[in-house]
């Protein structure tokens, strides 16, 4: 090809963002725009908006250095996306990312830097061409130093497990007036994921009723979310020796669940069971607790018929199973002096 019909290179920008809605490095500079400022990247972001960013990334840096020092981890070297060892590794942490965030706050001119393997997943190794292999990926498209920090920002904050070679996201979405509200939403959301995903290795399914009978049990947050669609992603990123690979993406719109939950009554308990979920060495050591995880289960999917086909059978095999006696010892097991309330909510649901 001569040189006069090369294609230039495609520079990702903040101002350009929006145009690559569908990317992964998109959705996670919307995290961290959503969290931080409560706009989404189909806003208009002007330089006021990222002295904002970095004036309260700034705050949570140096809080997430108190709080990871008692645990002797040190946040700058934490790396929140799987990388391959082609990646730019120094730029991939927090620390850097409000660096760069405050070079672009004082004018200075950024960088360029490939798409790293945990961002470009969507490309093939090389475009496609009428004839040979096409060109590199990199040598096609480059992030701004500004959407790589945006990336990190968000990868750390909806990071939820790291389980073997698998890294989960996840991310609830919503048209809400406080941020603060949203983040303590995805705070417990995520707490939720690495519990019943990361430590109890549980089911999806499991996981999503955890997380709408946490917005059912909150009446006020409900009735602020439920005029508009409430949108749970989730992303799992695998790592291998050469390679990043996406093992799921998956997005679901959680907040008509939610209002079924609190409809019948039982979205509180429902949270305060799933919340309890046992991890895999709890499972092992008390016999108890691997009843309670399968009952967690049963009634997660239970919950997930009834919604889907409005069939009341699925509620009876919920109900059917408190009367087992070893159900019951389970939950009291686990459940403590709760256990009664838990118990009598759920049997006298609405329906």
């Amino acid at each position: 090809m001569s040189k006069g019909l090369r294609k230039k290179k495609s520079m990702i920008t903040i101002e350009n963002l929006s145009n690559y809605k569908n990317n992964i490095f998109t959705w996670f500079s919307n995290v961290a725009l959503k969290l931080f400022l409560g706009l989404s990247i189909s806003d208009r972001i002007d330089l006021n908006d990222v002295k904002e960013l970095y004036g309260k990334l700034s705050l949570f840096l140096e809080e997430e250095k108190d709080r990871l020092k008692k645990y002797n981890i040190d946040v700058c070297s934490d790396i929140p996306l799987p990388v391959s060892r082609n990646d730019p590794i120094e730029k991939i942490n927090l620390c850097e990312a409000t660096n760069i965030l405050k070079r672009l706050c004082s004018g200075e001119e950024l960088d360029s830097v490939p798409l790293i393997s945990a961002l470009s997943i969507e490309f093939a190794e090389y475009t496609r061409a009428f004839t040979g292999r096409g060109r590199l990926k990199r040598d096609l498209y480059v992030l701004r130093e500004d959407v790589l920090a945006l990336s990190v920002i968000g990868a750390y904050l909806s990071r939820s497990y790291k389980v073997g070679n698998e890294y989960g996201y996840i991310f609830l979405d919503m048209t809400y007036p406080n941020v603060k509200d949203i983040n303590r939403l995805n705070t417990n959301a995520r707490i939720l994921a690495r519990r019943i995903i990361g430590e109890g290795k549980g089911p999806v399914t499991t996981l999503i009723v955890g997380i709408a009978s946490l917005l059912a049990s909150n009446k006020e947050i409900l009735e602020n979310i439920i005029q508009a669609p409430v949108t749970l992603s989730m992303i799992r990123m695998s790592k291998t020796q050469y390679k990043v690979l996406l093992n799921a993406y998956e997005t679901i719109e959680i907040g008509d669940l939610a209002n079924t939950l609190y409809k019948l009554g039982i979205g509180s308990s429902v949270y305060h069971i799933l919340s309890r979920y046992p991890s895999e060495n709890e499972v092992k050591a008390i016999k108890e607790n691997a009843r309670y995880k399968r009952f967690s289960d049963l009634l997660s999917i239970s919950i997930l018929k009834y919604y889907w086909l409005t069939d009341r059978t699925y509620l009876y095999d919920i109900l059917r199973s408190l009367y087992i006696e070893e159900v019951s010892k389970a939950l009291k097991v686990r459940l403590g002096d709760k256990t009664d309330n838990v118990k009598n909510n759920l049997l006298s649901m609405r329906f």
